[in-house]
């Protein structure tokens, strides 16, 4: 336990060299690469729907026994009836777990919100938990007989290193208040960024790339 809380420590000061703007352009490159997959219709579906999109675009997993898991990430929130988008909500998940787990993994994380973004507001949410979590379908297009309250957050992850035993089930999220600080320019609370503030400056690309898919 003691080797995978030092690996995430590491990877943790890592993220901490990496400042807002640093990580809106990942975040923009990650999206991206989703939307290029040729099997990301049912992505798209979920999309058109979504109240929220969480994007992790780098999210280490690390374990032998014990595991660790970190990652820093954007919150954006969607108004259905006006279609305009609210953020971003600069976002930590992390989390220890138990059980047949070996390896390291580093993932593209983009989890689709469908409703519940009020949750992201408390301290900690605990995924699975607080939020039920539930992997995103794949394919063209979503079925027709797809239920979509089955859960409150569809995730798809792309993956690179090996990992046994992958989970989102118990990670939490919390506020990174220094990356709002920075790219906000102040301490504005979590519910002024995500219901109050239009997404502006260079998080704005990622918007546009979400309006270019969804033809809105």
């Amino acid at each position: 336990m003691r080797k995978a809380i030092l690996l995430l420590l590491i990877f943790a000061s890592v993220f901490v060299l990496a400042g807002a703007v640093d990580l809106i352009d990942d975040a923009y490159l990650s999206l991206k690469e989703f939307l290029d997959q040729p099997d990301s219709g049912a992505f798209v579906g979920l999309l058109e729907r979504a109240r929220g999109l969480l994007i992790v675009p780098k999210y280490y997993k690390v374990g032998w026994i014990f595991g660790g898991q970190y990652g820093r990430g954007i919150l954006l929130r969607k108004d259905l009836e006006t279609g305009n988008w609210y953020g971003p909500l600069f976002v930590k998940i992390h989390g220890l777990s138990l059980g047949p787990q070996i390896g390291f993994q580093s993932i593209s994380l983009i989890a689709v919100v469908m409703d519940r973004v009020d949750s992201f507001l408390e301290t900690n949410v605990t995924l699975g938990g607080s939020l039920s979590v539930a992997a995103g379908p794949l394919g063209r297009r979503l079925s027709a007989d797809f239920n979509f309250e089955a859960a409150s957050i569809y995730s798809y992850s792309i993956a690179r290193g090996f990992y046994v035993g992958f989970s989102l089930e118990g990670a939490r999220v919390s506020v990174d208040r220094d990356l709002n600080r920075e790219y906000h320019g102040s301490d504005l609370t979590p519910y002024t960024i995500l219901y109050e503030r239009l997404v502006r400056g260079r998080a704005e690309k990622i918007v546009d790339l979400l309006r270019k898919t969804l033809g809105k």
